[in-house]
């Protein structure tokens, strides 16, 4: 028999592959004692002699900030002459972090010995909120590739600092990576 299916790009987690979600290219796969790797599409097939296997995708070939949406391995009874599926989810990790900090030395990053500033409220889009912790870090998850705004809330910046970035900034998230945006603030 045989064994057959795709990786591909769970864009709404759900585990089933959906007419927009594309395939991933060059995934290998280990399909019982043989191996293979998916075509331009994300598919792949293999003929199998044996009643039972375990097909797992070598997490190595996954393309960086990826994670499964299925599991990793499954186990498939063959049927002789016929193709048994066994697809595999993938979803991108794209994610905003930063810190709210007191710029003493002017070099918009923060270091070791400038204060943290809690409190900050962030908006990502208008939509959702983000406020810096005790450690003047706030973040936003799974958030999908492209354009995004992020802006500051004035009015939760202490009173005794004044922004030294716009309060308004658009960034372009990559898929897979974690985006760096600081918060660098002054004493007035």
């Amino acid at each position: 028999g045989y064994v057959g299916g795709v990786v591909f790009k769970d864009l709404n987690g759900n585990g089933r592959q959906d007419p927009e979600e594309d395939g991933i290219p060059d995934v290998a796969l280990q399909v019982g004692k043989g191996k293979v790797t998916t075509d331009k599409d994300g598919r792949y097939s293999i003929k199998v002699k044996a009643k039972k296997v375990q097909v797992s995708v070598d997490f190595n070939s996954v393309p960086p900030g990826f994670v499964f949406t299925t599991s990793l391995t499954q186990s498939v009874e063959i049927v002789p002459l016929s193709t048994v599926k066994a697809n595999f989810g993938l979803t991108t990790r794209s994610d905003l972090y930063g810190v709210a900090y007191c710029d003493t030395n002017d070099n918009r990053k923060p270091d070791g010995d400038e204060s943290l500033i809690a409190g900050v409220r962030v908006l990502l889009d208008g939509k959702e909120e983000s406020i810096t912790d005790f450690e003047g870090s706030y973040s936003f998850s799974n958030i999908s590739p492209g354009k995004h705004e992020v802006s500051i809330d004035v009015n939760s910046i202490p009173l005794e600092y004044l922004p030294l970035i716009k309060l308004k900034t658009e960034v372009e998230i990559q898929e897979g990576v974690t985006y760096v945006f600081h918060i660098p603030l002054k004493k007035k």
